[in-house]
């Protein structure tokens, strides 16, 4: 059964989903558990002259076509010969999958650019499997600029451990109060590092941001998963460590302070000040100044908690109509109608909708196209199937007729906007947050409007909206990467988009194979975990605020 909306603002009516499969309980499911990555280096080769790197480390793990995706990276360590990150990766392991995985050492140097154009240090490939089974969760391994290279270029250090099944957010605010002085001519740029123990040593799992010139800092309030401070008891302890920032590399320690796990949290929303200590400083028994916590743990709540609190998903499909995708008469073009076998536009609808229609009891999706002309009208935006009211298409068999009727009734034009498609989302997303959206684009990559469309996406960024774009063709696809923002971040007019809200899936890549569908579901099936992650983000109201049985019948 759909509910139906008839008064969007977005100019057509709006159909929420009312119920969706819930991948947890798939038959046959694969036994997985998610596992916490702690990365560190050791005597790494400099690669700058008259200084030590600047390093960083890239995770990649091979996907279903056998293509290395990136999963995850940490920050950028300046200065450093043994870095220990901060920055703690999760990843899932497969029980009875081999998941090779793929890590990559680069020395940042330019700002701004993509890893292909920084300083590479080395790399080490291995399996999931062999860090958990055969070092044991503890892989200390060589790193080498090239798996037939010989020579070493430092060590890899990766520590594993599942993460632990705790649920909470917690929100951490410290307040720094008469620290230590450290500058000759002026007070302290301080930070902390937030660590805990993990088979007998500290690792860092937080690095602050630095407050310049000041001995009484206000770092921004952190916001980390529960499981983030280990699976251990009570008793067990995180270590705060502040820092004064120096240019050259050389920090300033100030002084540290360890508190139980039992401290941390038996009090919460109610302020605790902790005495920071410095072990070679003789005056005043080592005391260096104080920190004021303030702890707050709210509920964590799955993708599951949310859809039985009322939540729900909605797709809208766009595909690209512009004249830069041949004339479908002619068997070059995209869209040509081979009766023989299915065009590149047909195959990707349909391996979306063999994911999608998993989200949706009733099967109906809201179709368009862009880019093109009826009579002497061009059509920026217009319905698959003529009606742009009633856009729904009947599961795949609606969907691919709704395309072929679509190829029949206007002419391929252009330009190749994406602009107002993704405002139109944007708007439905506005008018119906209680729901995400996921905008999923077909397109051959020759955008026209490209700052009209980052302008659209950093505004997007606030809504409860992802967009996929699905690149159909042998085009240049480097607009889409930069509107993917992986490496080099996305911005229009100085401003970055609040969340990483766009994903790009080369379809030439795995158009020939079993691989499409399943390369197609990993950027559908995140949807469910962006909308999570972004609920402090998006103000979306908590699970026992939002109303189970309220639903749109307008």
């Amino acid at each position: 059964m759909s509910l139906r909306a008839t008064g969007s603002s977005a100019g057509f009516a709006y159909k929420a989903s009312t119920a969706m499969a819930l991948p947890d309980a798939a038959p046959g499911a694969m036994p997985s558990s998610r596992l916490q990555l702690h990365i560190a280096c050791k005597d790494l080769t400099s690669m700058d002259t008259f200084s030590k790197s600047d390093p960083y480390v890239v995770m990649q793990l091979k996907d279903a076509r056998g293509q290395f995706v990136e999963v995850g990276r940490t920050e950028v360590q300046g200065n450093k010969k043994s870095p220990t990150f901060a920055t703690v990766l999760e990843v899932d392991y497969l029980f009875e999958t081999i998941q090779q995985a793929r890590f990559i050492i680069y020395d940042h140097d330019k700002d701004g650019k993509p890893d292909s154009e920084q300083d590479l240090i080395g790399q080490v490939e291995t399996h999931l499997g062999e860090i958990v089974g055969l070092h044991r969760g503890h892989m200390v391994v060589p790193i080498r600029k090239s798996a037939s290279s010989k020579s070493e270029r430092g060590t890899l250090i990766v520590d594993a451990e599942e993460s632990a099944d705790v649920k909470g957010i917690v929100h951490l605010t410290l307040q720094g109060q008469d620290l230590d002085k450290k500058d000759f001519f002026g007070k302290s740029d301080p930070y902390f590092i937030l660590s805990r123990q993990l088979r007998g040593s500290w690792r860092p799992i937080f690095k602050s941001e630095v407050i310049k010139k000041t001995l009484n800092p206000t770092w921004k309030t952190i916001q980390l998963p529960r499981r983030a401070f280990g699976n251990g008891g009570p008793d067990d302890s995180v270590r705060i460590e502040v820092y004064d920032w120096d240019r050259n590399g050389k920090h300033d320690f100030i002084g540290k302070v360890q508190v139980t796990l039992r401290e941390l949290f038996e009090r919460p929303d109610a302020s605790q000040q902790l005495q920071l200590i410095n072990p070679d400083k003789k005056k005043h028994a080592g005391k260096a100044g104080l920190l004021n916590m303030k702890v707050h743990v709210e509920p964590e709540y799955t993708f599951v908690d949310y859809l039985r609190g009322g939540h729900e998903l909605h797709f809208q499909i766009a595909v690209d109509f512009t004249a830069s995708n041949g004339d479908p008469r002619m068997p070059s073009s995209l869209h040509y109608m081979n009766p023989m076998s299915p065009n590149q536009y047909q195959q990707a609808i349909m391996a979306i909708g063999q994911v999608i229609q998993d989200y949706d009891t009733d099967k109906q999706f809201p179709c368009f196209g862009f880019g093109a002309k009826s009579g002497e009208t061009v059509l920026p935006i217009f319905a698959l199937n003529g009606n742009m009211q009633q856009p729904y298409c009947d599961g795949i068999d609606g969907m691919i007729a709704a395309y072929q009727q679509g190829l029949l009734n206007v002419t391929l034009w252009g330009p190749t906007n994406f602009a107002p498609i993704i405002a139109q989302a944007a708007q439905v997303a506005r008018d119906h947050s209680q729901f995400y959206h996921v905008l999923l684009i077909l397109t051959d990559g020759a955008v026209s409007d490209f700052n009209d469309t980052a302008r659209e996406i950093v505004a997007a960024s606030s809504l409860p909206l992802s967009i996929i774009i699905v690149g159909v063709g042998n085009a240049d696809f480097g607009m889409m990467e930069q509107l993917d923002g992986d490496e080099v971040p996305l911005t229009y007019q100085g401003r970055q988009p609040e969340r990483d809200i766009v994903q790009f899936v080369p379809f030439r890549k795995f158009s020939q194979g079993p691989g499409a569908q399943s390369a197609l579901a990993q950027p559908i099936n995140k949807a469910p975990y962006n909308f999570c992650t972004a609920r402090h983000t998006l103000g979306i109201p908590r699970l026992d605020e939002v109303p189970v049985k309220k639903r749109y019948t307008l």
